[in-house]
């Protein structure tokens, strides 16, 4: 689990990454490694063209909706659904049925 996931809700307790809020109540949601390192890559270049650093939430933000603008978006997430649930199933125990690993997207 990534550290979004183990944070706590403002009351104390555990909740899910798609439960968890804070205070502005932006929600935390796990990120694989893959889509990290391309959320930062762009943040160095922004920061580079810019002479500033914008905060992570506002990368992620403006690059899930330029993305929700591009026509094959939806193509493109079930691609990389289909390559998480494929390698998650080709690497279960028999009998053991696992949550699916995040991975990177192309």
């Amino acid at each position: 689990m990534t550290e979004a996931t183990n944070r706590k809700s403002a009351g104390g307790k555990h909740t899910t990454a798609g439960q968890a809020r804070d205070k502005a109540g932006d929600r935390w949601l796990p990120i694989a490694d893959g889509a990290m390192d391309a959320v930062s890559k762009v943040r160095t270049d922004v920061q580079k063209r810019t002479k500033m650093r914008p905060d992570l939430s506002v990368v992620v933000a403006a690059m899930l909706q330029h993305a929700s603008t591009s026509p094959d978006v939806a193509d493109a997430v079930a691609r990389h659904a289909f390559d998480v649930y494929t390698k998650a199933l080709s690497n279960r125990e028999p009998g053991v049925t696992p949550e699916p690993e995040p991975a990177a997207t192309t």
